[in-house]
């Protein structure tokens, strides 16, 4: 996964890979794509937060998508650059 990201789809028959590079080029170049990807996945984890108990420690983890991971992180990047 983390090589798609990087750009560097090297990883011989892992449909994983693909896909994920598949799906961050899409992102990359369909601005109403990722617009939409991210108000889902920023939907996805508030939903995340509120099922959790009010009493819950700062640090308690909410599971989210491999592709929602991906559209938080690529979005940081892109700020980062």
């Amino acid at each position: 996964m983390w090589d798609a990201f990087a750009g560097r789809p090297d990883c011989p028959n892992d449909t994983t890979a693909n896909d994920t590079t598949d799906f961050l080029q899409q992102l990359e170049i369909e601005p109403r794509l990722r617009s939409a990807a991210m108000l889902r996945t920023l939907g996805r984890v508030r939903e995340g937060l509120e099922a959790m108990p009010e009493q819950s420690a700062l640090d308690a983890r909410v599971c989210v998508s491999l592709q929602d991971a991906l559209v938080l992180i690529s979005q940081v990047m892109n700020r980062i650059r």
